[in-house]
């Protein structure tokens, strides 16, 4: 139960004295608290209660704090930047005829393996790039994703590390690039007809 206060950007909790809890049936835990004056308050057993009050500020804080942790600005650039992006699309529309798409996924030629290769260096290197000119270094990314998986592996931290390792997979890596040219081949039959 949240109260309102009269402080712009501050909200006042409940406070836990008998005054605001107490029930004649059975007494609150805070009844037990307040005679020997709440730690939680501060407030005495002959003082008035004191409510707690939660500042906004800090809440934002924290937010602002993680939104500017490298790790975010690595997501925002991953899933938001266009130029990224478009670096990829016109990485995989330039390498994807390259690609035969009736080979089957068990074995794949070893030239498939240097494309794999020259584009995990294109997206390491990118990511490299943006971490170091946001003054940051991939060590240091790499242990604030690890720490944020730690404390919760559904956080949006962890979801990210395992969408961007998959991006690096060579299996994922070659489904894209099959239907890349699967839709290479479409494009160019259309414009011969």
């Amino acid at each position: 139960r949240r109260a309102s206060s009269t402080l712009p950007g501050v909200e006042t909790l409940p406070h836990c004295c008998p005054h605001e809890h107490a029930s004649p049936k059975r007494p609150s835990f805070t009844q037990a608290c307040t005679a020997r004056g709440c730690p939680r308050h501060r407030c005495g057993p002959d003082e008035p209660p004191q409510p707690m009050e939660a500042k906004s500020s800090e809440r934002e804080d924290a937010k602002d704090a993680k939104e500017d942790s490298i790790v975010a600005k690595v997501g925002r650039y991953f899933f938001e930047d266009s130029s990224f992006s478009q670096t990829f699309e016109a990485w995989v529309s330039k390498n994807a005829p390259r690609i035969d798409p009736a080979l089957s996924d068990d074995e794949y030629p070893l030239e498939y393996t240097a494309l794999y290769e020259e584009f995990k260096k294109l997206y390491e290197g990118l990511l490299e790039d943006y971490i170091e000119r946001e003054g940051s270094s991939t060590e240091a990314f790499y242990a604030e994703l690890r720490e944020a998986t730690e404390r919760d592996e559904d956080s949006s931290e962890a979801l990210m590390g395992q969408i961007m390792l998959a991006t690096t997979d060579f299996d994922v890596f070659m489904l894209m690039m099959k239907e890349s040219r699967r839709q290479y081949d479409v494009k160019e039959k259309s414009r011969h007809k």
